[in-house]
C-alpha cells in the first residue's frame, strides 16, 4: 500500500512529465513509475483525474535510416503509441502520439537505446567489421543496427509475455486508439517499406550483440539520472 506522501511525490512527478521538455518529462515519468512498481502499482493505477489523459506528442529529432524508422516502430508499438516522422536532407523528425507517459517514454527510450546502438555499432566495426566488409563503414554499422532493433524488439517482446495478458490488451487498445488520432489529425497513412540490400554479416553480428544492450536502463531512466545528476 502506498502512503499519501509517496503519491504526492508520484502526482508531482506526473505533472512534471506533461511538460514541454522531452527530456525532463521523460525522466520524470520514468522516477514516477519506478516509485510506483516499488509498491507494485503502474500509472494506470493513479485515478484518471489526478492526471491528464488527452493524447499528446512529443517529437524526437534523429536520422531517417532504415534502423531508426524500425526502432521508432518497435517503440511505438510496445507502449502503446502512434509514430511519423517528418524526413529533411540529412535527419528527421519522429512524432510519437499516445498518453503522456507513454510519449514521454518513447521518446527517452529511442534516445538511450540509439546511443547504446551507436556504441555498439562503432566498437564492431573498429573490431571486425573492417576487416571482413565488403561495403562502406556507414553501410555496415546501419546494417548492423537493423539487426540490434531485431533483438531489441524480441527482448521487449519476452519482457511482454511475462505481463498478465490483460495489459497486453489495453497497450493494443492505445496504440489502436493513437494511430486513429494520427490518421484523424494529419490524414497520415502506412507507408510501405522498399525492399534494400543488407550486409548480412553486419545485421547477424547486430542481432547478436544485441543481447548486450541494457534495455533496463532505457526504460527506467537509470542512464539519464547518472548522466544528469
Amino acid at each position: 500500500m502506498i502512503d499519501e506522501k509517496t503519491m504526492e511525490k508520484v502526482r508531482k512527478l506526473l505533472v512534471l512529465s506533461e511538460g514541454t521538455s522531452e527530456h525532463e518529462s521523460a525522466a520524470a515519468m520514468m522516477r514516477a513509475r519506478a516509485i510506483l512498481a516499488q509498491h507494485g502499482m503502474d500509472v494506470a493505477d493513479v485515478p484518471a483525474a489526478e492526471r491528464k489523459s488527452q493524447m499528446v506528442e512529443r517529437t524526437f529529432d534523429a536520422t531517417s535510416d532504415k534502423w531508426e524508422r524500425n526502432l521508432a516502430g518497435v517503440l511505438s508499438d510496445h507502449f502503446g503509441c502512434a509514430v511519423f516522422f517528418t524526413s529533411y536532407e540529412h535527419s528527421a523528425t519522429f512524432t510519437y502520439i499516445g498518453r503522456p507517459e507513454d510519449a514521454a517514454t518513447c521518446v527517452y527510450a529511442h534516445s538511450n537505446l540509439r546511443q547504446q546502438m551507436r556504441r555498439l555499432a562503432n566498437a564492431a566495426w573498429n573490431e571486425t567489421g573492417r576487416y571482413i566488409s565488403t561495403v562502406s563503414r556507414p553501410k555496415w554499422t546501419n546494417d548492423y543496427k537493423l539487426g540490434a532493433v531485431q533483438r531489441i524488439n524480441i527482448l521487449l517482446k519476452e519482457g511482454k509475455r511475462t505481463e498478465e495478458s490483460g495489459i497486453t490488451a489495453i497497450v493494443v487498445q492505445r496504440n489502436a486508439l493513437a494511430k486513429e488520432f494520427m490518421r484523424e489529425k494529419y490524414n497520415t497513412r502506412t507507408a510501405r517499406s522498399r525492399p534494400t540490400f543488407t550486409s548480412s554479416s553486419a545485421k547477424t553480428m547486430g542481432y547478436e550483440d544485441g543481447a548486450k544492450l541494457r534495455i533496463q536502463d532505457a526504460l527506467t531512466g537509470k542512464e539519464y539520472a547518472a548522466l544528469n545528476g
